[in-house]
């Protein structure tokens, strides 16, 4: 393990375009470049404190340094976005949650994304209005629109006779 995880930081450390010294300068908290080095020479173990600070500045998940190989190929063919999800578990247990679903049910969940994105930037904007005393700003298009995607909502998954 100690020398995947060496190999691993010296090939994300490269690929980012980092020495050993700009890395340790973007590690948070006092890491010193001799130490990366070490690491990446697998005669120094890092504990999990320092090699999460080092994630965190590779902007690599902590398991990317414990994966199976292939697993950890895979991860850095991901977008940024992705990259971001996976450091969130909640998120990762909604996608692990999405293989379950039904293809036909797909554009169901994406309506229901768009009208919760809707209904935060309504409440935002009144609560901006209300600490500006001013009325809502949602034109009479936006709420008949946001209205028939709640309707909507509350009548899916009943079957017409």
């Amino acid at each position: 393990m100690r020398t995947e995880i060496g190999n691993r930081l010296k090939k994300i450390r490269k690929e980012r375009g980092l020495t050993q010294k700009e890395l340790a300068l973007k590690v948070s908290g006092k890491v010193d470049y001799t130490y990366i080095g070490k690491i990446e020479r697998n005669r120094q173990f890092p504990s999990i404190g320092v090699l999460k600070r080092i994630s965190d500045a590779l902007s690599v998940p902590l398991s990317y340094f414990f994966l199976e190989e292939g697993t950890a190929v895979l991860l850095k063919l991901l977008p940024e976005d992705l990259k971001q999800i996976a450091k969130s578990e909640k998120k990762q247990v909604f996608l692990k949650a999405l293989k379950e679903i039904n293809e036909e049910d797909i554009p169901f969940f994406v309506e229901i994304i768009d009208i919760l994105n809707k209904h935060r930037r309504i409440r935002r904007q009144d609560e901006l209005n209300d600490k500006e005393e001013r009325q809502p700003s949602m034109s009479g298009k936006e709420k008949e629109e946001y209205l028939k995607a709640a309707d909507y909502r509350e009548d899916y998954g009943e079957k017409d006779s």
